[in-house]
């Protein structure tokens, strides 16, 4: 049964994050006036239509149009992503963008600073560039190990910091669509508390999507996802129990949303 982690374009997260952070807002906390700009801003960006057009079950008959590239103007102003980034850092400093629910203190991870929100603190090492640990596995002592690369490996070897994925997604260019029709038993989840890669996004790719001859979701993914209480055997993982999030299944694919969970888990 494959599990499939559906990454959505930059510009699809441009076009579902008002919706998002609105949902959120409670959470969020951002003041009224940066709102309603940014509701403005979204309007003027073809965002808002977009949304109501092709968000929709079922979706109208697709390829849906590409969004304009946020970043081909100087002033950068359908780059709504990171004009909400922006502004809720200045409310919460320790935001991050793969679970929302994260404030300050920064947590700390044994693996090192990858993402926005993680933190190393002054003098710790990272626990793959310990010499016991690299000797233990074999590893070349003396190795920089990291979560993620700081070099862009998009890139050209001239140019390599400025060049980013330009390949379609699993979505756009067939590979998902063979999935589904060779299993037709694949399951695709998002977290609610990712903002990077937030559940509208996900959709969008999939109803702009044709698998077993129907373009994307005939109704929209909402019976109740319920999960049997169960005993805490492992007080190091433990897991909640109830309705968690809700789901949807149509011609070999099911689509699920955790509400408390965020980017990956």
């Amino acid at each position: 049964m494959p599990v499939l982690s559906l990454k959505t374009h930059t510009y699809a997260g441009a076009v579902v994050v008002l919706p998002y952070v609105e949902y959120w807002q409670n959470l969020l906390y951002l003041n009224d006036s940066f709102m309603e700009t940014m509701r403005a801003q979204n309007d003027y960006c073809n965002y808002t239509s977009y949304l109501e057009t092709y968000l929709t079950f079922p979706p109208p008959p697709g390829p849906f149009p590409v969004l304009p590239d946020p970043f081909a103007t100087d002033s950068y102003t359908c780059d709504v992503f990171d004009d909400f980034v922006s502004a809720i850092l200045e409310v919460n400093p320790c935001f991050n963008v793969y679970h929302i629910t994260e404030t300050c203190p920064h947590p700390y991870s044994e693996l090192g600073k990858a993402n926005l929100g993680d933190y190393v603190p002054p003098g710790a090492t990272v626990y793959f560039n310990r010499t016991d640990v690299q000797k233990a596995i074999n590893a070349p002592v003396g190795t920089n190990w990291m979560l993620c690369t700081d070099i862009n490996v998009f890139g050209l070897a001239a140019d390599n910091q400025s060049i980013g994925d330009t390949s379609p997604g699993p979505a756009q260019n067939g590979v998902l669509q063979r999935v589904i029709e060779h299993t037709n038993n694949t399951i695709i989840g998002s977290g609610n508390l990712d903002f990077l890669l937030n559940t509208n996004g996900t959709l969008l790719a999939l109803q702009n999507m044709t698998w077993n001859g129907m373009q994307g979701l005939q109704e929209y993914p909402g019976i109740p996802m319920y999960v049997p209480y169960h005993p805490e055997y492992n007080l190091g993982f433990p897991a909640g129990g109830g309705y968690l999030g809700l789901w949807g299944s149509e011609r070999g694919l099911t689509f699920y949303q955790a509400q408390l969970a965020g980017h990956g888990e």
